[in-house]
């Protein structure tokens, strides 16, 4: 039921962002004085790696978590939530203490 909520606000949102307020979201970067730093085709060969990189350590951040939450009879929900969700916080605060920053 959820994912049927999370759907609908979606479309709802490309609606919104797409059909109804279009002359909100378009602007002219001329206008505004910015210039891309990237072409169109960079940006897009960049996104594609960046996605297969991603699909990468996914994989192998399930395989891992798999036979682990098995082995300790967790469940999918309890992996998702606080396992995968506190792992990538505390990567994010391990980045910020090497750097210094808050």
């Amino acid at each position: 039921m959820l994912h049927l909520a999370t759907l609908t606000i979606y479309l709802l949102a490309l609606l919104f962002k797409l059909v109804t307020h279009k002359g909100i979201f378009t602007g002219d970067a001329a206008e505004n004085g910015e210039e891309p730093e990237w072409g169109k085709k960079k940006a897009i060969i960049v996104l594609g790696l960046a996605t297969i990189v991603l699909a990468y350590i996914s994989e192998k951040l399930v395989g891992t978590i798999e036979p682990v939450g098995a082995a300790l009879a967790w469940s999918h929900v309890f992996i998702g939530i606080i396992v995968v969700f506190h792992s990538g916080k505390c990567c994010r605060i391990r980045i910020s203490d090497c750097h210094g920053l808050q």
